[in-house]
This record gives structure tokens, sequence and C-alpha cells, in this order.
């Protein structure tokens, strides 16, 4: 109580400040892999998927951590976006603030940056493919894990190391798998509340959440059974049903490792008020195909919003104004350079493509913010063409590497599954402004062959 009252003295003392409320002093930064924004009860899917109940004692103190509490708590945007269908590209747009779709990359420096701002810098990772360049090596203190499970069991012990009353102030990174081909739901550790008292750890059978575990003539998430499908038939909607369910438990094991993971830094860091020290930033790195036809579920990358829009919410009682839930279109490069404005950090040098969110979530001044349609660039793989794409609220367009463009109107067509028939006045305004938006993000790269 004594140092906000002070703060807020301070602040009267030197007139309006650039930003409101009090400045956050922690940064905590989770990524997931394989994560559906449409997939999660936050996002409002029928299934909770990433709610965990809380008291109405917790609720109203403001120690609720579910995914859902949390972003209820916070700014969630709606309408978020990887600028890739590789999880690690978009994990390198998401430190760099540069989507890379001219054919360069910035470093992804915002550890850095935030280290010479003053924070120590700690990360914790388990990724399904060999990290960005240089991304670790940014931090003070940084270690990779074979299971998110690990990664939980790694960070538990240094909460309760440090001394967070010691005024100093720090960046955390989490990055976690999630959901990942084979949907394998497990067992997970929830419970922060018996770790604090020592007592035994509870477990919860993730699998058995939405599904008996025995789908249809055996039918699981593995590649094998994968094979057995011949997807460019009409595949069973029970079987996809099942699978999907069994997604949905990965989905809700990440839930509670989430709930395990900032539960016990609230408890740790012993704040006047849980959380309000520090940035709660969560954010998934692209999703996976699961009900497309003719499409293998879990395929990655995809030009759909399957694959692309992901969660993404920040929470910060002391310091976030403004609307709930903005339907802004946005995307991961926005976010090192929101978290530097955040943390007063220098800003990277040279020109990038992200913006700072903080001009859409503070409310009390009017500040520009450059509004426009979310890209993204599909490698071509085996079998499936590369494609670009831009994302505005309402519409989708699509071009193949060979030319071929495809326009989707989402207001009709939220699942993206008929392009329309260009030719009216409507379809060509939407046309125009995503091939525009597309030019713009990829100006400088090489032409792909047979592109328009």
């Amino acid at each position: 109580m004594q140092r906000r009252a002070a703060l807020l003295l301070a602040l009267a003392a030197c007139g309006p400040p650039e930003r409101p409320g009090i400045a956050p002093r922690h940064v905590v930064l989770v990524t997931v892999e394989g994560l559906r924004a449409d997939r999660t009860s936050a996002w409002m899917h029928h299934r909770p998927t990433t709610s965990i109940p809380a008291s109405a004692a917790d609720l109203a103190a403001g120690r609720a951590f579910g995914f859902d509490d949390l972003a209820a708590d916070g700014v969630l945007f709606e309408q978020a976006f990887t600028p890739s269908g590789d999880p690690m590209a978009a994990l390198h747009a998401l430190f760099s603030g540069d989507r890379g779709l001219d054919g360069e990359r910035a470093a992804p420096d915002l550890a850095h940056l935030l280290g010479e701002a003053g924070l120590e810098t700690h990360a914790w990772v388990h990724a399904t493919g060999p990290l960005p360049a240089g991304l670790l090596e940014s931090f003070d203190h940084a270690e990779a894990f074979e299971s998110d499970l690990d990664v939980v069991r790694a960070i538990l012990p240094f909460y309760k190391r440090r001394d967070w009353g010691d005024g100093g102030r720090a960046f955390l990174w989490i990055h976690l798998a999630g959901p990942t081909f084979p949907f394998e739901p497990g067992t997970a550790v929830p419970d922060f509340h018996e770790m604090e008292s020592g007592g035994s750890v509870r477990t919860v059978d993730c699998a058995a959440l939405y599904t008996d575990g025995s789908g249809p003539d055996g039918l699981d998430g593995s590649p094998e059974a994968r094979a057995a499908v011949d997807f460019d038939e009409a595949v069973d909607p029970i079987a996809l049903q099942h699978v999907a369910a069994l997604y949905d438990g990965e989905v809700h094991e990440l839930a509670l490792h989430l709930w395990t993971l900032i539960g016990f830094f609230a408890f740790e860091t012993k704040s006047e008020a849980p959380l309000d020290d520090a940035v709660v930033a969560v954010c998934g790195t692209g999703g996976v195909e699961l009900e497309r036809s003719g499409t293998p579920w879990g395929t990655r990358g995809l030009p759909f919003d399957s694959s692309l829009r992901v969660p993404l919410f920040l929470r910060h009682r002391d310091s976030l104004t403004g609307r709930r839930v903005l339907a802004e279109p946005v995307d991961l490069a926005d976010v090192a350079p929101t978290l530097l404005e955040w943390m007063e950090a220098t800003p990277s040098s040279g020109e990038r493509d992200g913006r700072s969110l903080l001009a859409l979530t503070d409310s009390y001044r009017e500040r520009p913010f450059e509004r426009r349609p979310a890209v993204a660039e599909l490698p071509a793989t085996d079998g499936r063409r590369g494609a670009r794409t831009a994302r505005s609220a309402d519409w989708r367009l699509v071009r193949f590497d060979d030319g071929e463009e495809l326009l989707f109107d989402r207001l009709r067509d939220p699942d993206e599954l008929r392009p329309v028939v260009l030719g009216s006045p409507r379809t060509e305004e939407a046309l125009a402004e995503l091939r525009e938006a597309l030019e713009r993000a990829t100006s400088s790269a090489p032409e792909p062959e047979g592109g328009p």
C-alpha cells in the first residue's frame, strides 16, 4: 500500500503521465504451440476447455488464475493471428516485432532490450522444433525441456528461491508445446494450493474429460490411426468429433499447467494484490487442423483461421484501460513493441512491422494506431502449395504460389470452406484492400515462381 501511495503522489507531482496507472515491475510471457483460439472457452468454445473453477472469494480478491479468469480480467484480442504457419517463425516474429514476410528477419531481441532496461531475463522452453537463432542466448538464464510438465516442475523451485521483495524486475518467458499431435491427453499437475502447503499433488485425467477413450473402431489421435483414414473421402463425423475431443482434452491439460504456473507465481511474489506487479501476456503461435475436409487432423500451417487465429490476452490491473475485448485484427509481431513500451525499454533499432497494442488498450487519451489486415506466409511442403494470406475483420484472401487467388466472406462462411464468386462491387472492394495489404507486407520479397 505504501508503494502504491508513493507512486500516485509522484505521478500527481509530475503532471499527466505518458501511460495510465502504475507501471508493472515484471513481465510473465506464456507462449503455446498448437493452440487454436476457437477451441478455448475464453474464445467461446462450447466445451469448458480453459475454464478452471474458482471460488467467489478468489474471484472478488483477484486470486482466480485460470486461463479464462486471467483473460476476462485483462484485455482479450478477439482476432489475433500468427504471421507464419511455422511455430518457430511465429516466435521469431513475436520476439523481433518483424513478421519477416519481406524476405528479411530482424533479430529476436525482445529479451535483450528488456535486459538493457534493467530486467533480469529467464526462459523455460519446451518446443517442437529448433528455436530461432540467438533467441535463448538473449536471456540471462535459459533452459530447454522435453515436456510441458518438466517446464512446470522446473519453474516452481525458481519462484521459491528468488527474493521477490528485492526491488528488482524480471522478464519470465515460458514456452509450452501445448496440444500436440498425436492427441494423447495425460494427467496434469494442477493444484498449486497443495504445493504451497507441502501436501500431495492431485492429478486430473484429461483424456477422460470429453471422451471415454474408445473412439469408433478404435480410433484415436495417433499417426497410425490417421494413416488408416482416407481423408479424400468423407470421414465419419463421429470419428472427427472424437479426435476433436482428444484435442480439447490436451487444451484443458495446458490450462491446468498455466493455472499452476501463474497461481504459484502470485503466491510466491506475495504482492499486496496478487499479480498486480506483473504484466501477464498469454498467446498461441499457431493452431492445427481438426475437421477440414481432405486434410489430416493435426496438420499445421494452412492459410485459414483454424491454423492462423491464435489466443492473445494481456493482463495488468494497474495500468490497462479501455475496452476489455478488442476486435481489431492484430498479429504476433505486435507483442514485442507492446511489452517494450510497457516496460519503458528502448525500442528495437531499425524499422519493424509491429505496433504497440497499448495504443488500442489505453482509452484515456487518443493515440495513432495503424489499422491493417493481418498477413501471413505459409511455406510449401510435400504435396501442399505455399501461400500468402491477408485477413481483415470480415474477409480472407489466399494467394497461392502458383498465382491462384481465393476470397472468403467470413460473415457468411466463418469456416472458410466456400470461396466467393468475384465480380460484385462488395467483393472487388474487399479484394483490392487485401491485395494491397499483401503487397505492402511482401514488397521486398522475391516473387514466387508463377506468381501474379
